[in-house]
């Protein structure tokens, strides 16, 4: 009886030297895959990140920070399938952290993945999320309204470097997410640069006449002041012709140049896509 119990003893403790080590194992590129979007809540159900409908109002924003504890919870859950043992228990927790880690690197390389750009050299390895990951939640119309919109998150005190992306995507009809490495002070959103065209702005207060504001003919920057206002004259209201030789006219007063030729004037006439901002603490 003694005999078989040192037998015991001993396979059961040969088998915990073959699990007592601190490398990571080799794990399959579709499993390290799944990790890695897990990481930046890919196919975590939509009320994990809003619970209540109130928290995300229709037309509203929600800035939030990714919860690392949260993260390593859901990795942990994933990966304890197949625990049957105690020693898987202690294999497990001597190198989750390791894997857990990977799971971090490769998620940087998700978004890239998806746009089809190539890994730099450099990033191969490095942890991103090793510090802050922020993030928000949109809902708005104009997320179905206008496609294609273009988004840049700024930190404090940097409005030169925007943040790199890690995931933006819509998750529905009218919301949005995205996620980026560091904490996000400023949100930028704006029409794509396919959205420029020509055109002209209503007048304040007044509904049923519009302006141009002019732009300088050297750099094509716009003017400011009251002064760099010129009327847009319509011919006929009723269906929205404008009279192009009147507000040309209006638009060379506004400049106190002489004559302007067509090139000029297609450039007074260009409408740069409309930018709005979102900076948290306001």
């Amino acid at each position: 009886m003694e005999q078989s119990w040192l037998a015991a003893n001993e396979e059961q403790k040969n088998l915990f030297d073959y699990f007592n080590w601190t490398g990571v194992p080799d794990i399959p590129e579709e499993i390290l895959n799944s990790l890695a979007r897990w990481v930046l809540l890919y196919d975590v159900p939509f009320p994990y990140m809003a619970v209540r409908e109130e928290m995300l109002p229709p037309e509203s924003i929600r800035f939030f920070f990714l919860d690392k504890s949260y993260i390593a919870a859901l990795l942990d859950g994933a990966m304890s399938l197949g625990r049957s043992y105690t020693i898987d228990y202690q294999h497990d927790c001597r190198v989750i952290d390791k894997v857990m880690d990977r799971a971090l690197c490769e998620s940087s390389f998700i978004r890239p993945s998806l746009q089809k750009k190539e890994r730099k050299p450099s990033e191969v390895g490095k942890n991103a999320l090793s510090g802050a990951v922020s993030g928000f939640l949109l809902r708005s119309v104009m997320v179905s309204g206008w496609r294609g919109l273009e988004f840049k998150a700024f930190e404090e005190g940097n409005d030169k470097e925007p943040l790199r992306a890690l995931r933006l995507e819509t998750l529905g009809t009218e919301v949005l997410l995205g996620l980026y490495v560091n904490e996000i002070k400023k949100l930028v959103i704006t029409q794509p640069p396919e959205g420029m065209h020509f055109g002209f702005s209503r007048k304040k207060d007044e509904s049923d006449k519009f302006e141009k504001r002019v732009r300088s003919l050297k750099d094509g920057k716009l003017l400011e002041g009251e002064s760099a206002l010129a009327d847009v004259v319509l011919q006929d209201s009723g269906y929205r012709v404008v009279n192009l030789a009147a507000t040309v006219a209006n638009i060379r007063d506004a400049l106190g140049e002489g004559d302007i030729n067509s090139a000029l004037t297609a450039l007074e006439m260009i409408q740069n896509p409309y930018t709005g901002e979102v900076v948290r603490g306001r």
